[in-house]
Formats: structure tokens, C-alpha cells, sequence
């Protein structure tokens, strides 16, 4: 009875430690997938401005409403308290983006970024905004990049290090 428990045991060790590695290889995934949103965010919001010509509102509403989620749902805030005249709007965009965005899995530098964006969008002219967003749309890709680079080396090597790890820890208790 009592080797049974101890199996049991170091199943349950086991399977946990591998369940903790799959979560942290996955973790870069999930931050690749909101830059992803972020970016046909940005690219939407910059076809909205140059080609629809809307106003910013619209042109932020109509971009929350097609990218969903945290970061549509940021945008639909954004345009709500801009159409309502509620304050400047570089400090509606950061309000709504820095608590926006906390539900996602993008790190600080990335929300900066955005944040640099809010400063000047509805301040400059239509070919300045373009381009500053294109700057954001340039960091992002760059990101992203750098992302599947290290996702590649790391994702299977953050899996063995949890089966490894539960394995080690399970024979050192036994």
C-alpha cells in the first residue's frame, strides 16, 4: 500500500512539473498572438485614417470592433471616451491602454510602444500618423521575429526541463 502511494505520488510530481514546462513554452505563444492582434490593430487603424478618412472615433471603434478581444476592447474604450470628450486623448489612450492591455500577455516594452503612438495620433497630420504607426507595425514585426527565434529554441527545451525536473524531484523522494 504504502509503494502505491509513493507511485501515485511521483505520477502527480511528474505530471505536474511537465504541465508547468508545456505552460511556459506555450507562454511565448500567446505573447506572439497579441502582437499579432496588436499589429492588424495598427494596420486597420492606419486603412481607417488614410483611406476611409474617418474620424478618429469611428476610425477606433470600427478597429475594436473587427480585431476583438483585450486589445479591440482597449480601442472601443478609447473611441467611447474620445466621442464623449472626456479628457486629451494622449491621456485617454494611455488610461486605456496601460489597463487594456494588462490582461494580455505583452511584456512593458511593447505597451510602450503603443503608448509612444497615442502621443502623436490625432495630433499630426494624416501622413505622420501613417508613418508613426508604420513604426509601431516596424517593432512589432521585429519583435514578433525575435519571438520565434528564441520560441523555436526554448519551447521543447522548457518541456524536458519540467518532465526532467519532475522526474529528478520524484526520485529524490523516493
Amino acid at each position: 500500500m504504502d509503494i502505491i502511494l509513493k507511485i501515485a505520488g511521483g505520477a502527480a510530481i511528474c505530471v505536474a512539473s511537465a504541465l508547468i514546462g508545456v505552460y511556459y513554452s506555450k507562454n511565448g505563444q500567446y505573447r506572439l498572438n497579441d502582437l499579432t492582434d496588436l499589429k492588424r490593430a495598427l494596420i486597420l487603424l492606419k486603412s481607417e485614417i488614410d483611406f476611409a478618412q474617418n474620424a478618429l472615433p469611428d476610425a477606433l471603434s470600427n478597429v475594436g470592433a473587427r480585431t476583438g478581444g483585450e486589445i479591440g476592447g482597449a480601442f472601443i474604450k478609447i473611441a467611447e471616451r474620445v466621442s464623449e470628450r472626456r479628457g486629451e486623448l494622449h491621456l485617454i489612450w494611455e488610461d486605456e491602454i496601460s489597463s487594456g492591455f494588462k490582461r494580455t500577455y505583452l511584456t512593458k516594452s511593447d505597451v510602450d510602444a503603443v503608448l509612444q503612438l497615442g502621443k502623436i495620433i490625432g495630433y499630426m497630420d494624416k501622413p505622420l500618423q501613417a508613418g508613426n504607426i508604420d513604426m509601431a507595425v516596424s517593432y512589432i514585426d521585429q519583435t514578433s521575429a525575435a519571438l520565434r527565434e528564441k520560441r523555436e529554441k526554448t519551447s521543447r527545451l522548457y518541456t524536458s526541463l519540467g518532465i526532467l525536473g519532475g522526474l529528478l524531484i520524484t526520485i529524490i523522494i523516493l
